[in-house]
């Protein structure tokens, strides 16, 4: 797998889309400072994953996002996208198959950072996933950025472990362990949970129990209870049924007495028919009069109001022609006035010209006079500016030679100081290397490292003894679980026989059942249960006396009769019953003469029973036998205690065993710590003896650079204190041409304002006749437009005056108009007031003859009045009846509507109900099943469900527990052997790691050692320390080398990793900045053999780098703040200048 490209777009300085091709194995990416070189690298790590804004030189995640410039807008989003080359199928999974693999990464102003794989939008895991053991993440030994060399070789132990697990392939595994423990914790909680559950489960059963036998005795009452509602309710209802029946009795004989009044009453109706048809016909007249009265009065109101009307116009018109008479007369008023005014303007017209040329004349010479006056003033101006930019130029040398004296003097005061300093630093640097020989010789790390194996060895010891006890502990830990797990289940199997078989086993009577103290021979207790019939539940007793006046009881006896069935029964005592029948091992072998004997049937094992004449199939096996199941029962009750027994004894054993190993685990803790204590104290000695002797190896170069220094500060205060003359003398000369220059500039500053005063008096006096020219200009155009307003006026009287005669002629004709019909409308009112007084007393005539008719109506009516008194009671008295009726109906109605609530049918009800049931009998055993059932107190009706939906899920629980107990197993097992393989695939890459330093760290720096030792025995923990010593160097740490020398180091060890583990790519960021030419031929050379196996992409400023490189790719700045690519292939290049 091989880097393609990089696309990049909005990614920091690269604001435009950008494609940077790797087409070669070695491929370096030149370019000035500050053109977004380490951009490229800082992409890919991007994508890769990297998290942290610092480690890609911002402060927060969206500083990625191009920012702007000067002459660009930021933007809204970045993108990077890498292309890799997929045809070898290294990447693991089902991207094998794949022979180009993109990946990209997106983020927006929001902070919203987003992946996609192939173009799917993926997880960030999902990619680190994918480079898991190949050498490639954001922070690997695959990507050096700029000084991660010099960070990378001093770096400490655990961080360069990293490195060697990354080349390990012991990334994934550890990720893998992680994941485990943290199933394997979440494990423990939820078994911890689930013990809580179960036992919170056993508690709620025991209450469930009782509560579920309570719940039945209610439900059996309730319903009880719910019977004799009903027949109640029944009874009230046949009540109210036969009152209805004798309502409808009385309500027959009412009607038949209302029919007989009201066929004596028919010849009266038609009278008084006859009458009321009569006040009907005078009525009518009577409207019919009013009518026509009410229509002549509209009439007559409608004329006189068109009357009114017509007045009001003619009042209107005559006023109207007199005002257009009155403005006739105005208007040939204004016509004269206008006429004058006119006259008047156009004498003005001619003076307002007159008077504009003159000021038109004026203008012209003053305009003349200023022009040449401001020609002047900028003459004046012009030397009074170059004497001004003179003077500053003098000013600003004479302030730049005080500021490079004021310089010389605080450098030379500087230079004093830092010599002093020099010369103290330096008595102190000879008296700190006097106190650290001291301390050196003081620091003894022998002694601190026995007493640190002695304790090493204690821990070991004291942890394998621990290791030991956990075992134990752990298997005692299981026993117990099996023994609480055997407890558990008996109890539940004991709790669910008793649910099935506890209903009958006592009775009211408190005697117990026969299926409960019977003891069967197992191969016969089908056969016993099948000769009992439906008798199963039968009660038992030894004596039957008066008193006991059961019938379901049986006598009991211990005689057992010769082939009975009462052999099989192994206790005693034995009901009488089992002695009459005959146990037969197959009742279809049984002769004829049987049956003369002393047994009324008989019956076989398998349940089968035979009589005389008749035969009976069992019904039923022995798993639904309640015989079997009391049998089981007992026997369970028989293992429990034993079983108890057994799991106390396991929990002492583990209580004991676990005080055991909290002890040993104590021990051991005082012994990590006493170890962790030497430990320490030997790290800190040894980081004594370092630091001292790194010290004096420091204080000793700091010796010669400060001694180097002083000499090098005295040269430069003397050249400071000759520098300080020729400045001196300048500031005189320069004070002496200020001088001159004041004189010259104050001659001509007064100058040029007088000349400036000139011109603003001669440019106020053109502004005046300027003004007094745009005046009469205004005032002549003034008085044309009051002209134009004369001539259009007086065109406007002519139309005026026509419009007036046209409106005074049509008002005169409208006026006459309205006379004549006026005349005629006095007329038609005259007559209709004579037709309405004939019409009021033709209506009075007809309204006397209506009066008398109802008079006649009136004695009519009252002679019958009596009788039909008489008739409405008898009405009065039905409509009662029939109210009665519909209230009888009600409460039938109500009395059955609660048989709906309690879930009955009125025909089941009356078809149960005894013939002689009484309402009073009902309801006291209503009010006695009532009051047991209060007497029963608080009920969980839910309970009986409850308790099998518990049961269940006891059951459940307990299956989920041993599920956790072995996950628990698979994951402790999981990680131990994670572990093991991570030791050693870390120790064998370790080894192969130091021993390609110790081969290449030679060839890199021409002789030498190199080498790698782990800080500690614990392979998962202990971190990774590089020692170095370049040819002809013995020095004790690693800090003491120089830039260049760690920087080889570095790249020594890198390329080590490489050549264990080689990651698809490398990425170097000038990396070779330190190293000279001789070291930088040596690094090419090294990169170049090992291009065979990896792609490089590297940074760099060498020319020797640039030269080892098959392509080179540029990155300008040619518009700031924004970077390009330009790619160019080195062979290509070379076969044009050949051919040139």
């Amino acid at each position: 797998m091989r880097l393609a490209s990089i696309k990049l777009a909005g990614f920091k300085s690269f604001v435009e889309p950008s494609k940077i091709p790797f087409p070669d194995q070695m491929t370096c990416v030149v370019g000035p400072n500050g053109c977004g070189k380490s951009n490229v690298i800082d992409a890919v790590r991007w994508v890769l994953g990297e998290s942290s804004a610092k480690n890609l030189r911002g402060d927060a995640m969206t500083d990625v996002i191009f920012n702007g410039s000067t002459e660009r807008k930021p933007v809204s989003q970045a993108s990077v996208e890498l292309l890799f080359d997929n045809t070898e199928g290294r990447l693991p999974g089902t991207l094998a198959s794949r022979n180009q693999i993109a990946i990209k990464r997106l983020v927006t102003r929001e902070g919203v950072s987003q992946y996609y794989l192939n173009g799917e939008k993926c997880r960030k895991r999902d990619i680190t996933d994918i480079f898991l053991g190949t050498g490639l993440g954001p922070r690997s030994y695959a990507i050096i950025e700029q000084g991660m060399i010099s960070r990378l070789i001093e770096s400490k132990p655990q961080d360069l472990r990293i490195f060697l697990e990354e080349a390990a392939g012991v990334s994934k595994y550890k990720e893998r362990r992680r994941e485990t423990q943290t199933r394997l914790n979440s494990t423990r909680d939820n078994l911890e949970r689930l013990l809580d559950l179960r036992t919170e489960l056993e508690n709620q059963l025991n209450v469930l129990t009782e509560q579920a036998e309570k719940a039945r005795t209610y439900t059996t009452a309730k319903a009880k209870e719910r019977t004799l509602k009903a027949q109640i309710y029944v009874l009230k209802w046949q009540a109210l049924q036969q009152k209805l029946l004798e309502s409808e009795d009385k309500l027959a004989q009412i009607n038949e007495q209302i029919a007989f009044l009201s066929e004596a009453h028919s010849g009266h109706d038609d009278v008084i028919s006859a009458l009321k048809l009569a006040i009907e016909q005078a009525n009518d007249m009577v409207n019919d009069a009013q009518h026509q009265e009410y229509q002549l009065r509209n009439k007559l109101a409608r004329d006189e109001q068109d009357k009114v009307h017509k007045q009001s116009q003619k009042t209107q018109l005559s006023q109207r022609i007199a005002q257009l008479q009155t403005q006739y007369q105005q208007i040939q008023q204004e016509q004269q006035q206008t006429k004058q005014q006119f006259d008047d303007i156009s004498e003005q017209v001619a003076f307002s010209n007159e008077a504009l040329e003159s000021t038109a004349e004026q203008l012209e010479i003053s305009l003349h006079k200023y022009e040449e006056q401001k020609v002047q003033q900028e003459t004046s101006y012009s030397a009074y500016q170059a004497s001004l930019l003179e003077n500053q130029t003098i000013i600003k040398e004479q302030t730049e030679q005080q500021k490079a004296l004021s310089a010389l003097n605080v450098k030379y005061a500087q230079l004093s100081e830092q010599k002093s300093a020099c010369q103290q630093r330096q008595s102190q640097l000879k008296s700190e290397r006097e106190t650290l020989d001291q301390q050196l010789e003081a620091i003894d790390l022998t002694q601190a490292k026995t007493l640190v194996q002695q304790a090493e060895a204690e821990c070991e010891s004291a942890n394998i003894q621990l290791q030991q006890a956990q075992d134990v502990l752990a298997q005692k830990h299981t026993a117990a679980r099996q023994s609480e797990q055997t407890c558990n289940d008996l109890a539940a199997k004991q709790a669910a026989l008793l649910t099935v078989v506890g209903e009958n086993t006592q009775s009211q009577s408190g005697l117990p059942t026969l299926v409960s103290k019977l003891s069967v021979d197992k191969s016969w207790q089908v056969a016993v249960e099948a000769s009992l019939f439906s008798l199963s539940h039968a009660h038992v007793s030894l004596q039957f006396d008066n008193e006991c006046k059961t019938p379901s009881i049986w006598p009991q006896t211990s005689h057992c009769a010769n082939g009975s069935l009462a052999e099989k029964i192994t206790n005693g005592p034995i009901p009488q019953y089992f002695n009459a029948i005959a146990a037969v091992e197959n009742i279809d072998t049984l002769e004829d003469d049987f049956w003369s004997g002393p047994f009324l049937f008989a019956v076989d094992q398998r349940g089968d029973l035979r009589g005389a004449n008749w035969c009976i199939p069992c019904k039923f096996d022995s798993e639904s036998s309640h015989i079997v199941k009391h049998q089981l029962l007992k026997d369970i009750e028989k293992e429990i205690p034993a079983a108890q027994s057994e799991l106390e004894s396991a929990q002492k054993a583990l209580t004991a065993e676990q005080k055991e190993v909290d002890e040993l685990r104590v021990v051991a803790t005082q012994k990590q710590h006493a170890f962790s204590s030497l430990m320490q104290s030997l790290t800190q000695k040894q980081a004594e003896h370092n630091f001292a002797s790194e010290r004096l190896a420091a204080i000793a170069l700091q010796c010669d650079e400060t001694q180097n220094e002083l000499a090098a500060l005295a040269a430069k205060l003397d050249a400071a204190s000759n520098e300080q003359a020729p400045l001196t003398l300048q500031l005189t000369k320069a004070e002496t041409r200020l001088s001159d220059l004041k004189q010259q500039q104050e001659s001509l500053e007064a100058d040029y304002h007088n000349a400036k005063l000139v011109t603003r008096q001669l440019q106020n006096a053109y502004e005046n006749e300027k003004n007094q020219h745009h005046k009469q200009q205004l005032n002549l155009e003034s008085v044309k437009n009051q002209v134009a307003l004369c001539e259009s006026k007086l065109g406007q009287f002519s139309s005026r005056f026509s419009e007036l005669n046209e409106q005074l002629e049509e008002a005169k004709f409208t006026l006459e108009d309205i006379q004549l019909p006026l005349v005629e409308l006095d007329e038609a009112i005259a007559e209709q007031h004579l037709m309405l007084e004939t019409l009021i007393e033709q209506k009075s005539q007809k309204q006397h003859n209506l009066d008398d008719a109802k008079e006649k109506l009136k004695q009519a009516e009252s002679g019958i009045g009596t009788e039909q008194q008489k008739l409405d009671n008898l009405k009065q008295q039905r409509q009662n009846i029939i109210l009665e009726q519909q209230g009888f109906q009600l409460k039938s109605e109500a009395a059955l509507s609660p048989l709906a609530e309690l879930n009955t049918q009125l025909i089941d009800v009356i078809a149960a109900l005894p013939e002689d049931a009484k309402l009073n009998s009902l309801q006291s055993q209503l009010s006695k099943v009532s009051s047991d059932i209060a007497g029963l107190g608080a009920i969980n009706l839910a309970a009986i469900e409850e308790f099998d939906k518990a049961f269940e899920r006891k059951n459940y629980l307990d299956q989920q527990y041993d599920d956790l107990i072995s996950a628990l197993d698979t994951l402790e097992t999981a990680i131990v052997k994670i572990d093991r393989e991570t030791k050693q695939r870390f120790k064998a890459t370790f080894d192969q790691v130091n021993n390609g330093l110790q081969n290449l760290f030679p060839k890199v720096f021409g002789g030498g050692s190199a080498y790698l030792e782990l800080t500690s025995d614990d392979l998962l923990e202990t971190g990774v320390a590089i020692m170095a010593r370049p040819p002809g160097k013995k020095n004790a740490t690693i800090h003491l080398l120089s830039g260049g020398e760690k920087a080889l180091t570095a790249l020594s060890l890198v390329f080590s990793i490489f050549q264990l583990n080689p990651a698809p790519f490398c990425m170097l960021d000038e990396v070779d900045a330190p190293l000279d030419d001789a070291n930088v031929g040596r690094f090419c050379r090294l990169v170049e053999e090992m291009s065979q196996d990896v792609q490089f992409v590297y940074i760099s400023h060498n020319k020797i780098a640039m030269e080892m490189a098959a392509r080179l790719t540029g990155v300008t700045m040619a518009e700031p703040g924004v970077s390009r690519v330009v790619a160019v292939d080195i062979e290509k290049a070379l076969e044009m200048s050949e051919s040139a």
